[in-house]
């Protein structure tokens, strides 16, 4: 069977991506429906497709084994109290004196990974540290995917109230720690001579350190569609060791197989190290160590071979990975470029600008195969992707090389951040000027379904009369059907008569939005500039050039001028009552005081201050009482300074709170 190992790693992956989606007791039952199915079709001969079935059936089983013996026993601990004893295996220090650690423990029995945030106490990773503390579950907010970041790299639980905390400095020599640091000293080396706008893409670049990345800048990345430069992947570590592997071949002591295999392997791992072991890095470097160790048994590498290899030995060892969308974008985006790809290319003729014509055909392929998981997790895809790759990427290699040569140089080079400089100035210059563009980056909605239908179907004609193949048709209907899936899945997910309800607090006052069909209504609580910033990252989120109503409840943050530059079709400021209803498409809304009723799909929310509630099917209250008026409706409330016999909500400040509500007057939760 022709690329045995590529079959079996991916029909592993889906089988654990179809068990996270279902309950455990019905996942067992699939599995000995699809084990028994897979030996009836093995003794019918049907081998390839019986692999298949069995390879889904045990990655089921895995997946709901290490959910009931691991996933569960600690979900069970939160709200408890431990004496914990580990080791810390991540540590990163921030501003303030403030840290976050990943420690490595036993508790009841079981091994944990606990992350917290705290003080800063220079722990480095390989040191022994001892605590108290009350473990509680992750969860996601407003500002970060916390409980879907850390779930796919085994890490269930944090610490919280830490006390009695004691550090023993580790004895032993960490080859990670070490490298780790160096990629930190790396880093404070580019901070120190770049501090422009230029050398916080060049952290983001190389280093995958995102934070100085202004907020403009940023978001024009995502909509040029080239947010994979920007997270250190399998791409840097494929051109780093590619480079090293030309340089290895002009030595005479690596014309023996062995020990370039050797040479180029131990450098692969220490980069990974560097790159802190990141999902997509670690996928990369086992693929290319299996690619590169077929030639030393004088085998031909086989890239979808790798690529399954890589893929089951990562799920092996953490089988929540799966989940984790850089992951599966690192994996789809690989397989255009290294599977699909090279059909296409083999048929062109090697004519005048060829190396374009097999570029622009590699992005295209990786675009189209990357399509469906950015529509669904992003709600769209950016319209300019490939021709800003094709621009983008001589620019970025030799930025790297640069960047290769001053981390070799331990950051002495500075004559080698000279050009990489100038590459990121061009860079950033490319993409804001593209990125300013209205239609950069498309939503996805009936209108692009349709439009994404029409193109595909010139598309496959267009494959058909250029090639006159039909591996080459089929290989066109394949990419022009995952397309069309996954656009039409975002249509069905975020759309099927579902308005969307989000819920943010600063901790005193909430911002509530509410997303009906082409609507945007925002309310906010106060002139905060808090909430005022929360509303431009929803807006550059959703790329968003207007909001069709803003409302403002309270005038007391002296923040208001700035409210006012926010483009919207209607601001409605703290002086201003509209006691007859106004409407917004499907969406009404009246305005009393410091007050707000809005009426969706049948459902009343009120939006009111603790001291004078107003009822309603939802309740959202701000503001401190420490005894308040009951309600009949659901209750959420903004701030944890809530008590009463009367609380059965949620705090939306720590908590993700986003809600579908239905045709039929129901409130949906989102999966976290």
């Amino acid at each position: 069977m022709k690329h045995k190992s590529g079959l079996i790693g991916f029909s592993y992956l889906s089988g654990l991506i179809c068990a996270l989606f279902i309950n455990i007791s019905v996942s067992f039952v699939l599995t000995a429906a699809l084990f028994i199915a897979a030996v009836i079709l093995y003794l019918k001969k049907m081998k390839t497709v019986a692999l298949i079935l069995f390879t889904v059936s045990a990655a089921m089983a895995v997946c709901s084994i290490y959910t009931l013996l691991c996933y569960i026993p600690l979900i069970e601990l939160s709200g408890k109290t431990r004496e914990i004893q580990g080791t810390v295996t991540e540590s990163s220090a921030y501003s303030g004196d403030r840290a976050s650690y990943t420690v490595k423990a036993v508790i009841d029995g079981t091994e944990a990974y606990i992350t917290f945030f705290g003080a800063d106490c220079n722990c480095k990773i390989g040191d022994k540290v001892s605590f108290t503390a009350r473990l509680t579950e992750l969860t996601d907010n407003a500002d970060f995917a916390e409980k879907s970041y850390y779930r796919s790299k085994g890490i269930f639980l944090k610490a919280q109230s830490v006390s009695s905390f004691s550090v023993t400095q580790g004895q032993a020599f960490d080859i990670k720690a070490l490298l780790t640091d160096f990629n930190d000293y790396i880093e404070s080396r580019v901070r120190l001579s770049l501090s422009g706008e230029e050398g916080a893409l060049l952290k983001a670049m190389f280093l995958g350190d995102k934070s100085d990345l202004s907020s403009s800048l940023s978001n024009n990345i995502k909509r040029c569609g080239i947010s994979h430069f920007t997270a250190v992947s399998g791409l840097h570590l494929t051109v780093i060791s590619h480079i090293f592997m030309s340089f290895l071949s002009l030595l005479p002591i690596c014309r023996n197989r062995k020990i370039k295999f050797v040479l180029l392997t131990a450098l692969i791992l220490v980069f990974m190290l560097f790159f802190k072991l990141s999902m997509s890095v670690v996928r990369a470097g086992i693929m290319l160590i299996i690619f590169y160790g077929a030639e030393v048994v004088m085998r031909k590498g086989s890239a979808l071979s790798s690529m399954g290899i890589a893929v089951l030995v990562i799920t092996l060892l953490q089988p929540y990975a799966c989940a984790d969308i850089g992951f599966l974008l690192s994996v789809t985006g690989t397989f255009g470029v290294a599977v699909i790809s090279p059909y296409f290319c083999e048929k062109l003729k090697k004519t005048a600008f060829y190396g374009i014509k097999t570029a622009a055909v590699s992005t295209f392929c990786a675009t189209v195969t990357t399509f469906p998981l950015s529509c669904i997790f992003f709600g769209g895809f950016s319209a300019v992707g490939i021709l800003v790759n094709l621009l983008i990427y001589p620019l970025f290699f030799a930025a790297l090389i640069s960047m290769v040569l001053f981390t070799l140089t331990c950051g002495f080079g500075t004559g080698f951040l000279l050009p990489a400089g100038l590459m990121a100035k061009v860079m950033i210059f490319i993409i804001n000027f593209i990125g300013k563009f209205k239609y950069s980056y498309i939503a996805v909605t009936d209108d692009t379904v349709s439009a994404i239908s029409i193109l595909s179907v010139v598309f496959v004609a267009a494959i058909y009369f250029i090639f006159r193949s039909r591996r080459e048709t089929v290989m066109a209907v394949i990419l022009s059907c995952a397309v069309l899936i996954g656009s039409s899945t975002v249509l069905f997910i975020n759309g099927n008569g579902k308005a969307k309800l989000i819920l943010y607090s600063d901790g005193d006052y909430p911002c509530v939005v509410i997303e009906n069909d082409s609507e945007r209504i925002i309310c906010a609580g106060a002139d905060s500039p808090d909430i005022m910033e929360y509303i431009e990252k929803y807006g550059e989120c959703r790329f968003s050039d207007k909001l069709n109503t803003v409302i403002i409840l309270n005038k007391n943050r002296n923040y208001l001028e700035e409210f006012k530059k926010i483009p919207c079709d209607v601001l409605i400021l703290p002086d201003e009552n509209t006691d007859t209803e106004n409407r917004v498409g499907d969406v009404g809304f009246v305005k009393s005081g410091n007050s707000l009723m809005i009426n969706v799909k049948g459902i009343s929310i009120s939006v009111s201050a603790a001291s004078e509630p107003v009822d309603a099917d939802i309740n959202i209250i701000y503001g401190y009482k420490k005894n308040f008026a009951e309600l009949k409706g659901k209750v959420m409330f903004s701030d944890n300074r809530m008590y009463g016999e009367n609380y059965h909500g949620i705090n939306f400040y720590y908590e993700q709170a986003e809600f579908y509500i239905t045709d039929k007057g129901c409130l949906e939760r989102l999966k976290g």
